[in-house]
């Protein structure tokens, strides 16, 4: 009796254990969020009828790079303003782009767009010679990736997870203006197909998701979507 006993205490040791880990590692997929949303009070007195998209660096497409998230972007603005004329991406990729980098810097240590720097650039003396009004310049804060059991909104469980934190800044051409800015965070899932094998979300689709929260954000004085009446300036 003392044996079965203690065994059953045994047993129901090891079921809370369980229970703990499981509530421990069990989550609810997060939906993007965006952060920090600044519109410049002067941004009706800019007008912005032509925008050039620079590359989130690292514009590649490896794990972590950013290259199918600002093609993602494009086609964004590309489909849905089209009072906007948006930079072709392959053109903006002919350049090197160590420019934006320089760019982000100055902008996160000093608050402003290096307007002098930039047009000593390839890339920003191209841009300016194509007399377009702003440029649309993200980066990528943070990055991280994760193992645990989370719940989709439809049921489903996944057990992959990579997060990324990043900004974006509509920047004028004429002075060096940052017009609007927000920082956010885009999550993305995968399930478990092989325990032994991790397959992570390249850091591009956490970045897209967060994006399609991010342009709902975009000012109203400047984004135009189709069917919208658009005023001649």
């Amino acid at each position: 009796m003392k044996a079965k006993s203690f065994l059953k205490f045994v047993n129901v040791l090891f079921l809370l254990g369980i229970i703990f880990l499981l509530s421990s590692c069990l989550y609810v997929e997060r939906p993007p969020r965006v952060e920090n949303i600044f519109v410049s009070k002067h941004i009706s007195s800019y007008d912005v009828k032509s925008i050039a998209i620079l590359p989130i660096l690292p514009d590649d497409s490896t794990f972590t790079g950013g290259y199918f998230a600002t093609n993602h972007l494009f086609d964004i603005l590309y489909n849905n303003y089209p009072s906007i004329d948006i930079t072709d991406l392959q053109w903006v990729r002919k350049f090197d782009n160590s420019i934006v980098d320089k760019e982000i810097q100055s902008l996160r240590t000093t608050n402003c767009f290096d307007l002098d720097e930039f047009e000593k650039s390839e890339l920003g003396s191209s841009i300016i010679a194509e007399e377009y009004d702003a440029v649309l310049i993200g980066a990528i804060d943070s990055t991280d990736s994760t193992t645990g059991i989370f719940l989709a909104p439809d049921g489903s469980v996944r057990v992959w997870r990579t997060f990324c934190a990043f900004e974006y800044l509509l920047v004028s051409l004429k002075d060096g203006r940052v017009l609007w800015a927000t920082t956010c965070e885009g999550e993305a899932y995968n399930q478990m197909d092989n325990y032994f094998k991790k397959v992570y979300p390249l850091v591009d689709m956490a970045i897209s998701n967060g994006i399609d929260e991010m342009v709902l954000t975009f000012p109203k004085e400047i984004f135009k979507k189709t069917g919208e009446n658009v005023e001649d300036k």
